[in-house]
């Protein structure tokens, strides 16, 4: 089996990603972001790509079964018809192990710019406090609505 690498890993990765292959190749991308002639070629006989792929190399990747991107959602690796033209292709993210933590960062955003905080640090840093400029600004959510927009698994956590 070819396991193609798309992304930046230091050497102990590399080293344990290695030794984790066992008897299978491992390629890791001189270039992911524009591959080179010799990633090109290890993306055409590739079963697995973990990383980034870029959607030109589809047509050549005829042994490829299954991409594990490294991010969250797909939308930054083209558009969804491209994904659903190669339905052969297992398309897997990370949304599962990530959706927690960017659910919670996106929530404490939300509070903190609802609450006026990012206006409260830089009056703190300046040590000059408006109280009545920004008392009228901060919000309080009890009977604020919220509009969700996406199905995956961060919304979901959401």
């Amino acid at each position: 089996m070819t396991i193609y690498l798309g992304a930046r890993w230091n050497e102990t990765d590399c080293a344990a990603l290695t030794l984790a292959a066992a008897d299978d190749t491992v390629w890791f991308a001189e270039n992911a972001a524009a591959p080179t002639t010799n990633d090109q070629a290890a993306l055409a006989t590739a079963e697995i790509v973990i990383g980034s792929l870029p959607f030109n190399s589809l047509p050549t990747a005829k042994q490829l079964c299954w991409v594990q991107l490294l991010s969250v959602g797909i939308d930054g690796y083209g558009e969804r018809n491209q994904i659903a033209a190669h339905p052969t292709i297992r398309w897997t993210n990370l949304g599962g192990i990530l959706a927690d933590p960017i659910a919670q960062t996106i929530l404490a955003g939300l509070l903190a710019l609802d609450r006026g905080i990012d206006q409260l640090v830089r009056c703190q840093l300046r040590q000059d406090w408006q109280k009545n400029h920004l008392h009228p600004r901060l919000h309080v959510l009890r009977g604020a609505q919220v509009l969700l927009l996406g199905g995956g698994a961060v919304t979901r956590r959401l």
